[in-house]
């Protein structure tokens, strides 16, 4: 009871024989919200309890090129603005909703290789990100950068599933 959502949302996606490029836009208004009341002790812990609503709202773009028949770059970028809105607590009142970074990009290429085995190193990229809905007591965290590597391997393929192993 209670609890209502009102999304909005738009997709694009525009495929070539080489290339793809997706994007879509979304927006959430909660209307019942689970947030952190005050941090804890430890960083990053938090006690929950309802309180007001939370807006958020972003966009995802996603491209993808065959560079060669076993080569692909990738490069998806997705933004996204969140805020609570608690009349209640002042101090949770225009606050980001925790744990939510402003910004999260890929930048890689694959690699696939013989007997089904796919290999994607890339750079990980994230933005700013708070732990807790207080404006008083959050710690920020990001943006910072890793430099990841996905190791798949392809183990069974069916007509209608496949199952991969994915390091």
């Amino acid at each position: 009871p209670g609890l209502r959502n009102d999304p909005i949302f738009f997709h694009c996606s525009i495929p070539d024989q080489h290339s793809r490029i997706r994007a879509f836009v979304v927006s959430l208004n909660h209307r019942f919200r689970i947030a952190s009341d005050s941090p804890l002790l430890n960083p990053s812990q938090s006690q929950s309890v309802n309180a007001g609503t939370a807006k958020s709202y972003g966009a995802e773009v996603e491209i993808k090129h065959h560079i060669q028949k076993y080569l692909q770059w990738f490069a998806p970028f997705t933004y996204t603005k969140t805020k609570i809105e608690n009349s209640v607590d002042p101090d949770q009142d225009g606050a980001n909703v925790p744990f939510v970074p402003d910004y999260v990009a890929n930048l890689g290429v694959t690699m696939i290789l013989p007997w089904d085995l796919r290999i994607s190193p890339y750079l990980h990229a994230v933005g700013k990100y708070y732990d807790s809905s207080s404006n008083s007591g959050r710690l920020k965290f990001g943006p910072y950068q890793t430099v990841d590597v996905k190791i798949q391997k392809l183990l069974f393929k069916r007509e209608s599933f496949q199952t991969n192993l994915n390091i």
